[in-house]
């Protein structure tokens, strides 16, 4: 007895939308989430690379090649930004200026070339990161392949009401520490390896990891008062190169 079969034959056009399995949304924090995944890598076409929306109620198939997929946001050849491992045909990757402006979106694997990002060279960490305006950390080389820390945040600090109730809570990290593979860990007993533990008794950990332009930094918010954390995508301050 023979069965009929039915064949389809699906002509793709560009890259194809994530599956349902494989599709999440994709934001600044899973950088922090899922550190020890990121690479450093640059937009190697021609032209604009339009960052595509987060699946939605609206646009359930973003992300894909459909042009309503497309944000306004952008980066374009040669700009130096973070991915995480692909979701079928697309990243997600986020770029942040020197001014300070942050986005995070999918993007095309096939619009991105990977970077090598060497993190031996202790004076690639020198210099004063900042986050946002509640959030910076110097490092200054010392002796020994190792780091002098720096670090201050706060929370309430734009809130003009808090300020004036003497609302603001503040936070620091500080300490020599010595960077292994590219991971620095601050805190006593803490050397990076694993994230930061919760609980206050394992007093404040921040772990901090280098990729060429940025400094990615996580916490256990321990290291200040309520609310207060170092947790961010930092880049140096002063500095005006692939401003945008």
């Amino acid at each position: 007895m023979l069965r009929s079969a039915v064949c389809a034959i699906l002509i793709l056009i560009g890259p194809v939308p994530l599956s349902a399995a494989e599709s999440s949304d994709c934001d600044s924090s899973n950088f922090i989430e899922k550190m020890s995944e990121a690479k450093l890598a640059r937009i190697s076409i021609e032209g604009k690379a339009a960052f595509l929306a987060n699946p939605s109620a609206k646009r359930p198939s973003c992300p894909s090649a459909d042009t309503s997929c497309e944000t306004k946001s952008y980066v374009v050849r040669g700009d130096e930004l973070l991915v995480l491992p692909p979701a079928g045909d697309y990243l997600c990757a986020t770029y942040k200026s020197q001014k300070g402006k942050e986005t995070a979106g999918w993007l095309p694997k096939g619009s991105v070339a990977a970077i090598d990002a060497p993190s031996t060279d202790i004076d690639r960490w020198a210099g004063l990161w900042r986050a946002h305006e509640e959030a910076k950390i110097k490092l200054t080389p010392k002796p020994g392949g190792r780091l002098e820390v720096s670090g201050d945040a706060t929370y309430g600090a734009l809130d003009p009401g808090r300020v004036r109730r003497g609302a603001v809570n503040i936070g620091e990290l500080s300490g020599v520490y010595a960077p292994k593979n590219g991971i620095l860990g601050v805190g006593e007993n803490y050397d990076g390896a694993v994230p930061p533990r919760d609980g206050a008794d394992n007093g404040c950990e921040a772990r901090l990891r280098l990729l060429g332009r940025y400094l990615i930094a996580d916490d256990n918010l321990q290291c200040g008062g309520m609310n207060v954390s170092f947790k961010g995508i930092y880049v140096r301050a002063g500095k005006d190169n692939q401003a945008r």
